[in-house]
């Protein structure tokens, strides 16, 4: 008969109980430890993010204060083409009118925000923070798009005043109010909604840079300036027109 053997350590089961225990606990302190440098490796790889992000949207604000400070001259020269055309209903003739102008298209950045939604580093911000700055990034988007339609409608404007000089049919002077009717709704839409952003930006304390908008780095001042030399804010050109030849 085989007699069953028992196992026995040489330093007894209680020496392997404390060597298992060791083992045991030095894998979880290294395991710890891991997870401690990850944790923080994403916590600078989050602020990273969000320095990043607070940078693009101080570019963008900048944007949005010239859109703001060219408002003015927007809607001046508005209510100078609207009492051309209103003088044209009674003449039916068009003065020639040169140097209209458009409003200010600079396509805002989202970059930044965009990677960082598309990884992991987003979970790690604190959750206001995704709400606000998703909020501002949720409203550029379709301000951008009017921003473009406001900027054709401005050329469609100049160049359909360049066309229509001399006299006019009434077909011509409805396209006309069309024309000014639409520029006058996506100008204010964009005067407020650029106003909107800058203020949402700031209130996030996000000081606006200017350094696309001047191609330089610059100031509040430095921008008025350039505004202020834009066509859409000089004086317009009025002069009188032949007759339209059939």
């Amino acid at each position: 008969m085989f007699r069953l053997m028992r196992l026995r350590p040489p330093n007894g089961w209680q020496a392997v109980g404390w060597e298992l225990v060791i083992v045991t606990v030095g894998v979880l302190i290294a395991l710890g430890a891991q997870q401690l440098a990850e944790d923080r490796q994403g916590h600078s790889r989050a602020l990273a993010s969000v320095a990043a992000v607070e940078a693009e949207l101080a570019t963008d604000a900048g944007v949005f204060e010239e859109r703001v400070i060219q408002q003015v001259c927007e809607e001046r020269r508005l209510a100078e083409v609207r009492a051309i055309i209103v003088a044209a209903r009674s003449t039916r003739r068009l003065p020639r009118v040169t140097g209209i102008g458009k409003s200010i298209t600079r396509p805002t950045l989202r970059t930044a925000w965009e990677e960082a939604q598309y990884s992991e580093v987003l979970d790690r911000w604190p959750q206001q923070e995704r709400i606000g700055i998703g909020t501002i990034y949720s409203q550029q988007e379709p301000s951008d798009a009017t921003t473009l339609r406001e900027t054709a409608q401005w050329l469609k404007l100049q160049s359909m005043m360049e066309m229509m000089a001399g006299s006019l049919s009434d077909s011509d002077l409805s396209l006309l109010a069309d024309v000014i009717g639409e520029l006058t709704f996506l100008s204010w839409a964009n005067g407020i909604d650029a106003r909107q952003l800058v203020e949402y930006i700031t209130a996030r304390g996000i000081k606006p840079t200017y350094d696309i908008v001047l191609d330089k780095p610059g100031s509040i001042a430095d921008v008025r300036a350039q505004v202020a030399k834009s066509l859409i804010c000089q004086p317009l050109s009025v002069q009188s027109a032949d007759p339209k030849t059939v």
